[in-house]
């Protein structure tokens, strides 16, 4: 907690010293109503100025600044995009985004990699030997195609980081009580061998939970 702003953080990256890191909650903000009140996000409806204004609060207290944030759009897929120093600023505004992807990764010193999530969860990677991070989204399409392996894999291909040395943390997301899909996406979940629980299990009828 810093004044109202309330986050969270996992304390293995938090201690590992190579990386900044938060996932933001709904307070310390100034957006209203339904987006009440710390509203990141642009395309949701809200006025530009709250979310700018929001975005300042959320980043200054780590010493950044919302013009040099780099977001993706995401589309719900397995896409892996590379930000560098030239790519600062690409996605601090509306229609500034660096193309679509759920994933983004750099080995550029101080430079924000963003994400948005909510009944989906958020993957931080850290490649401390390179050093390097990446940040995904992945929901169930990206974690049945395993966003995560993916990612690391990237990281080896790109900068060299050793897979057996990364750091990772899982951001909150919709528990499985509250979360059932059909028939058809539990029978994906199944082939590729996540059947039972903690991981899937059927509700009622054509109803299951997929945690």
């Amino acid at each position: 907690r810093r004044g109202e702003l309330e986050y969270l953080q996992a304390p293995l990256l938090e201690q590992c010293g190579n990386v900044i890191h938060a996932f933001s909650t709904r307070k310390g903000g100034c957006s209203e109503g339904a987006l009440a009140s710390l509203n990141t996000a642009f395309h949701t409806g809200d006025e530009h100025g709250r979310v700018w204004e929001n975005r300042r609060r959320f980043l200054e207290p780590w010493g950044f600044r919302p013009e040099d944030v780099v977001a993706a759009i995401q589309v719900h897929g397995v896409g892996i995009r590379e930000a560098g120093a030239a790519d600062r600023g690409r996605g601090a505004m509306p229609r500034s985004f660096l193309g679509e992807g759920d994933a983004l990764m750099t080995a550029e010193p101080s430079l924000p990699l963003t994400g948005y999530a909510a009944d989906c969860l958020l993957l931080f990677l850290v490649a401390p030997d390179v050093p390097a991070v990446a940040l995904a989204h992945a929901g169930w399409r990206g974690t049945l195609q395993n966003m995560a392996g993916r990612v690391a894999a990237e990281l080896q291909r790109r900068y060299g980081a050793d897979p057996a040395a990364m750091l990772a943390a899982i951001s909150p997301g919709i528990c499985g009580r509250c979360y059932t899909v059909d028939g058809s996406v539990a029978g994906q979940f199944i082939e590729a061998g996540w059947d039972g629980r903690p991981y899937l299990w059927r509700s009622s009828g054509d109803a299951f939970h997929l945690e």
